[in-house]
Order: C-alpha cells, then sequence, then structure tokens
C-alpha cells in the first residue's frame, strides 16, 4: 500500500524546511511503493490472532471490495480466506494450520479471485510469533504476484508434454512399421531404432560412430564378402550422401548369429543449409520372401503340370481386363472352343450369367489364397448354355496376379434339383393336407415333424410333439410303435400294421393302420422314419358287423338250401327217380359251395381260379393223371359273377364226368381264359372223351349256360357239340357294367397267371 499525507495546502519553504523534507520523503516513498508494485508486490497482511483480524495493505485490499489508495482493510479470518480459489482453499488452510502450530515462517501459492477482478497467482510468506507459553499472537506476511511466472511454466510445461507427446508418438509410429527402421546422427552414433528393427538384429551394442559398425556382421549375398564399416548403407548415406535403394545383405544377428537375409534402403538427412545432420536406414527381412520365391517357382512348375492334366475345366484369367491368359483342354472341350480361342478372348465372351463391372466387384479386395465360389452361366460355341460353379483363388503366375479359376458343370444337378424342389413342394403340400396322420421320427424314435391331422389324434399341438419321444406322448401305444420303427431300422418295410389302443383323447379303445418306411436308406445315419397312420376304427367296426351278418345271412342261406332240399326231396319222392334227385342234390350243393367261397371272402369276390377249382374238385376224385388244364390271368369277379360261372362250371364239368371226356381214361378238359380289349373271354374245351353227337333237346344245363350267363353277365355263351369233344365259348365285359342288371363284374386282374393241371 503506497502511504499518502493529505495536506489541503502546503506554504512554500526553503529546501532545508521540514515540510520540504516531508514532500521529498513522500514523493520517494510514492516512486518506492510504484518499484515495488512493477516487481509484482501486492501486498501485506498482518493477523492478530487473538483479535481474530487480518489487516490488508496494497493491491490486496481490492480482493475484499476495498481502494488501495485510500485506506487499509480489515477483515475477518474467514472472509480474508475467502478471496482464496475454492480449490486452493484447502492447501493455504493446511499450510496456515502447520505455521499457527509448529511456528515460523510460512510460503504458500495459490490464486486470489474477486468480483471484478482477474484471477491472479500469488505468493504468500510470512512468520508466525509465538508468546511465551507458546501460543500464537501474531502472523504477517507479504504477497506477490507469481502470475507470469505460472504463466511461462505452464508453458513450458504443455511444450514439454508436446515433446514428449510427439516422441512417443514418433516411436509409435516407428514401432508400428513392419519395416526396421534405424537413425543416426551425422557422425553415425545411433540415435533411435524400433521394434522391428530390435527384432530383425536383436539389441544393438552401443554404436557411438559410423567406424563402430565394423562390429555389424554383414555379407555381400554375390561375393560372400564380410561388409566393411564404411560399406553399410548408413555409412554411405552419411559420409557421401548416397541414397540406397533395395540393397540385399546377408547379415548375422545380435546374440544368436543365426543368419538373415535383409533389403535396405537408406537416405540423408540434411538442414535447411543442406548439410548432412542425420541419416535413416530402413531395412526388410526377405529371407521367408527369398525361400517362398524358390518355392513359389516350384510350384508355379507344378501347377503347370496339374493345370493342362486336370479333368476338371479351368482357366487362367486377368484381374483387369478380364482377359483368359490360359486353360485347360478340359475347358476346351466343355465350352467347344480351342484352347488357342478361348486365350483370345475374355471372360464376358463366354460369362451369360454376370456383365463385366459384376466379374469386377466379386474380385475386388480379394487377396492371394482367399477362395471366391459363385454360381453362373457359360455359353458354349453352339450357343448353349450351362449352370456352371466357379472356384476362383488369386494366384501368382509368372509375376503377375491372375486369377485362377475352376469350373464345374452343375447343369445336369441343377435340374435334378429343381425336379427335387417341386417333389419337396408336393410332399409339403400333401404333408400338410393329407387326410391321414403322417410323421417323421429321429433313430431315436423322437418327432421331428408331424402334421395337424396326427397331432390332434394324439392330443396335443404339433409343435408339443417336437424332440420327443413316442413313449413320452402316447405311453400306451409307444411299446407297439416302437416295434415297429425297430423292424424298418433292421431293413423291413412295415405296411398297414393294425395297432390297437386307447386313445389319449377320449380314452376308448380305437384302431389304426400304421406304415412305415425309412428315409435316407438303411445304412444311413442321418434321416428317420416316415410314418403314415390312419384310423380305421370305424371301418373296423363296420367289418365286424358286416362279417357277422354275412355269417349269419350265410348261416340262414345254408338252412335255406337245406330246406330247399328237404321239400324238394319229400315233394319229389315217388314221383321221379333217384338220379333227378341227385342230379338236383349236385346243383343245390354246388350253388352251397360257391357260396362258402365268397362267404370265405366276406363276400368281396373271389378269385377265378378259386371258383374253377371249387366247381371241379367234386369230379376231380379217382383221377390220377393230368386230365384238366387250367390257364389265365389272375382275376377276381364280383359275387355275382363268381356264382354265375361256378354254377356253368359245375355243369360243364358234371356233363363231362358223365357223358364227355372225363368219362373216359384218356380224356382232357382244357380251360383257358384271356382279357383283351375290354372283354374276357373262357374256352372250355373236351378231348380224348367218347364221340359227342348233339343233344336232340337242350336240358337245363344247357339253358343254365346258355341263357343264364347271358343274362347275369351281359355276355355270351356259345356251347359247341363238336365230334371231338364238347367246346363252351364264354364272351363278357371286362370289367363288366356296374349296373344292377350285370353285378357280375370282375374286380381285378393280378400280375401273377395262373397255369397249372388238376388231376
Amino acid at each position: 500500500m503506497t502511504p499518502t499525507t493529505s495536506h489541503a495546502t502546503r506554504p512554500a519553504h526553503a529546501p532545508d524546511d521540514p515540510w520540504t523534507r516531508i514532500a521529498a520523503l513522500e514523493a520517494e516513498n510514492a516512486r518506492l511503493w510504484r518499484a515495488v508494485r512493477a516487481a509484482g508486490f501486492v501486498g501485506t497482511w498482518d493477523w492478530d490472532i487473538p483479535g481474530d483480524r487480518i489487516v490488508a495493505r496494497g493491491s490486496l485490499v481490492e480482493y475484499y471490495g476495498a481502494d488501495p489508495e485510500t485506506s487499509p482493510c480489515s477483515v475477518a479470518r474467514a472472509n480474508y480466506l475467502a478471496a482464496l480459489h475454492p480449490e486452493d482453499r484447502p492447501r493455504v488452510e493446511a499450510a496456515i494450520a502447520r505455521a499457527l502450530r509448529e511456528g515460523g515462517e510460512y510460503g504458500c501459492e495459490y490464486r486470489l479471485v474477486g468480483p471484478g477482478r482477474a484471477q491472479r497467482w500469488v505468493l504468500s510468506q510470512g512468520l508466525c510469533q509465538h508468546d511465551g507459553n507458546g501460543s500464537p499472537i501474531r502472523f504477517s506476511g507479504v504477497v506477490m504476484d507469481i502470475t507470469d511466472r505460472k504463466e511461462v511454466e505452464d508453458a513450458l510445461r504443455e511444450k514439454e508434454r508436446a515433446r514428449a507427446e510427439s516422441e512417443a508418438t514418433l516411436q509409435a509410429v516407428l514401432d508400428a512399421l513392419p519395416a526396421g527402421v534405424l537413425i543416426a546422427d551425422a557422425g553415425g552414433a545411433i540415435l533411435r531404432d524400433n521394434a522391428a528393427h530390435r527384432e530383425l538384429w536383436g539389441v544393438a551394442p552401443e554404436t557411438t560412430s559410423w567406424e563402430k559398425y565394423a562390429d555389424w556382421v554383414g555379407y555381400w549375398p554375390e561375393t560372400g564378402e564380410r561388409i566393411k564399416a564404411e560399406e553399410w548403407a548408413m555409412s554411405r548415406a552419411l559420409l557421401k550422401g548416397e541414397v540406397v535403394k533395395g540393397e540385399l545383405v546377408e547379415c548375422e544377428q545380435f546374440h544368436t548369429g543365426r543368419r538373415r537375409f535383409y533389403l535396405n534402403n537408406a537416405a540423408p538427412i540434411r538442414d535447411a543449409s543442406g548439410r548432412i545432420i542425420a541419416g535413416v536406414v530402413a531395412e526388410m527381412d526377405v529371407t521367408d520372401r527369398r525361400r517362398a520365391e524358390a518355392e513359389l517357382a516350384a510350384s508355379e512348375a507344378r501347377f503347370r503340370v496339374l493345370f493342362d492334366a486336370a479333368p476338371l475345366a479351368a482357366y487362367v484369367s486377368a484381374p483387369g481386363d478380364l482377359s483368359i491368359v490360359d486353360c485347360n483342354e478340359a475347358a476346351a472341350e466343355m465350352l467347344g472352343h480351342t484352347r488357342d480361342a478361348l486365350r483370345a478372348m475374355r471372360l464376358t465372351d463366354i460369362d451369360a450369367g454376370q456383365d463385366e463391372s459384376q466379374i469386377l466387384e466379386r474380385r475386388a479386395g480379394m487377396s492371394a489364397g482367399r477362395l471366391l465360389r459363385y454360381e453362373t452361366r457359360h455359353r458354349t460355341r453352339d450357343g448353349r448354355l450351362r449352370d456352371v460353379l466357379i472356384s476362383a483363388v488369386p494366384v501368382v503366375l509368372d509375376g503377375r496376379m491372375l486369377f485362377y479359376s475352376s469350373v464345374m458343370d452343375v447343369t445336369e444337378r441343377r435340374e435334378a434339383e429343381a425336379r427335387l424342389s417341386d417333389s419337396l413342394a408336393q410332399l409339403e403340400a400333401i404333408f400338410g393336407t393329407a387326410p391321414v396322420g403322417l410323421a417323421l421320427v429321429d433313430r431315436g424314435f423322437r418327432f421331428v415333424r408331424i402334421n395337424d391331422h396326427l397331432a390332434a389324434a394324439a392330443g396335443l399341438p404339433a409343435e408339443g410333439h417336437i424332440g420327443r419321444t413316442v413313449r413320452e406322448v402316447l405311453p400306451d401305444l409307444g411299446e407297439g410303435i416302437e416295434a415297429a420303427y425297430r423292424r424298418v431300422i433292421a431293413g423291413e418295410d412295415v405296411l398297414d400294421l393294425e395297432i390297437r389302443g386307447a386313445s389319449p383323447m377320449t380314452g376308448d379303445q380305437r384302431t389304426w393302420l400304421l406304415s412305415c418306411r425309412l428315409v435316407g436308406g438303411q445304412g444311413a445315419e442321418t434321416g428317420g422314419i416316415l410314418c403314415a397312420v390312419l384310423d380305421i376304427t370305424e371301418r373296423k367296426r363296420a367289418e365286424e358287423l358286416r362279417e357277422l351278418l354275412v355269417n349269419e345271412l350265410n348261416h340262414r342261406v345254408k338252412n335255406t338250401l337245406a330246406t330247399v332240399q328237404s321239400i324238394a326231396a319229400q315233394t319229389l319222392k315217388g314221383g321221379c327217380s333217384e338220379s333227378l334227385l341227385s342230379v338236383f342234390d349236385e346243383r343245390l350243393l354246388a350253388f352251397a359251395k360257391a357260396h362258402d367261397l365268397l362267404t370265405r371272402e366276406n363276400w368281396k369276390g373271389a378269385a377265378l381260379n378259386d371258383v374253377v377249382l371249387t366247381a371241379l374238385r367234386p369230379h376231380m376224385e379217382g383221377l390220377h393223371c393230368a386230365r384238366v388244364s387250367v390257364g389265365g390271368p389272375n382275376l377276381r369277379l364280383s359275387p355275382k359273377a363268381a356264382l354265375a360261372l361256378g354254377m356253368a362250371f359245375h355243369e360243364l364239368a358234371t356233363n363231362a364226368a358223365k357223358y364227355g371226356a372225363l368219362s373216359t381214361r384218356d380224356g382232357h378238359v382244357d380251360l383257358s381264359w384271356s382279357v383283351a380289349e375290354g372283354r374276357l373271354r373262357l374256352v372250355w374245351r373236351e378231348s380224348g372223351g367218347p364221340e359227342v353227337v348233339p343233344p336232340a333237346h337242350r336240358g337245363f344245363g344247357s339253358r343254365l349256360i346258355e341263357r343264364g350267363l347271358a343274362h347275369e353277365l351281359l355276355g355270351e355263351a356259345v356251347l359247341s357239340y363238336e365230334p371231338g369233344g364238347v367246346v363252351c365259348r364264354i364272351d363278357m365285359p371286362f370289367p363288366a357294367p356296374a349296373s344292377g342288371a350285370a353285378a357280375g363284374t370282375v374286380l381285378g386282374t393280378a400280375q401273377a397267371h395262373t397255369a397249372g393241371r388238376y388231376g
């Protein structure tokens, strides 16, 4: 603080007058304060500790709202500390506390802040006085402005930080380089290297000049001579200013002695005047590259041999203009061109599936050894398009980056896949819409797929089956179903296997028809079992009811026939001959046997061969030679047709046994039938019997054959009494109309052919 004396007027005095001296002292004091303030003096402080008052003087009072030109400022300790920066206050208070406790000198740097005042860094120094009891009584000191010093220190620290960051960045950049880097000053002393250089050479010994390069062991590969100190690339760059590019040397690593090949590049570093001030060397280890180049040359030679002899089409093309550099014989054969013709083409001349930009886009960014696989279409010389699978890989041949492409013709495979896709779509549609239950299980009998129809029957949603075994879902039926699955895995087809058990939904007994087949082959480890399940409960109940009714009807028919036989016998007793009654009984018995045959077949029809055998069997007794020949396709007849033909065969056989071919030892009967042009034709032919004489009148048997068959089967039956034997020809529709008047419909034709003799 600059002390001032306030006088309104001062009388003029002589130079040695006291007032003159006072004025001079005041002027000198003012100059002194200005000098002190210019030197950074802020003010003083004097703390009366017992009274807790701090008197501040000088510019320091400005931070407490006072004018430094008028008077000192007295504040309490708490208010005095309020002018300190909040971040510095704890540190200052700790220093004050230490001075109060220990006494002696005090010093602390902190920032002053105040209303309307710029923040300033100050150095506060003082001395704490204690009384005889050791209690602090007075604490005085000065405050100096050190803002400029702090700014300089901050600037220096920032420069040091920037320099350290720059050094770290430079070293990081150098260490990130794949090449070894070595930097030396103008005299050859090593200043810096990077991680790659240390990896190449190991830790280098201290090298203070280029002459010390004689300790580095290297050889010229062409001559094997050791490299001298002045011959190293760094020495030539420093001594001669030479720029070295791609110089190959063979060197021994420090500490290990291993020899490696390095490719050296060196250059001098000059200042603005052109004076050489440093040198830099960059080295690449090319040992592996040299070995790889040798191996590549051998590999290229092998590639040429394999390329030309490969059975798979292949060609080599340029990456830029897509020209075909070479191709093998298989490619020429597939595309229908000569090899010379293909070598004059570009890929776009043969590739019909993509244009030039698409080919280049596929290849963009590919590195050597990376495989590119895609499908396209190639155009042959005759214009046909072939689906091909391309496997392309960048290769280096004769020092050029090229693309090697092997070409597999997949046209037939694509066509097969299209057919398979259609089949799978159809199978998927069948799986989803089939009115029967369908499921696919794996070899552990776990559900892989199930349709809604079967899932509903099992009482669970379709997703509730997936991953669960059959036993888990159907505990009552699982054992029988899994037994069928094991048969399928063993190679057996399980078709129409009946499974009975309680319904998972209702608990009542039901019957299912199960058919299973192995998917994926018997020896396949993958795949599973495809099964179809049909609920035939109602059908089985209907069949059981029908069988019951048929048996009841058969019983009643037999009773009726027995009653008819009894009535006829009683009625005709004494009124006709025994032979007539016998004929009637035989016809009635033949009708009953035909009826029995149909009953065994549940009245679904009968095989023609069985109808013939049933009719002829009564007449075979006592015949020990092959007297009857039968031949024709296996046919199934409707019940009505079976009855009609059975009665006809009975009449023919009876007549043959009494009067025809079967009445003699040498007679023979041949029965044959065939199907052609929608007609069934049967021929009964007798031979070797007595000479045949046409009857004077037609009996019941003749009328039954000629008129009955014609009526029942809407066909034609003709009896011929040829001298050599009776011939009966029956011609009927095949299959016959399904009207009520023509119930003799042929139900089906088997693949086998019946041929045999009865005797």
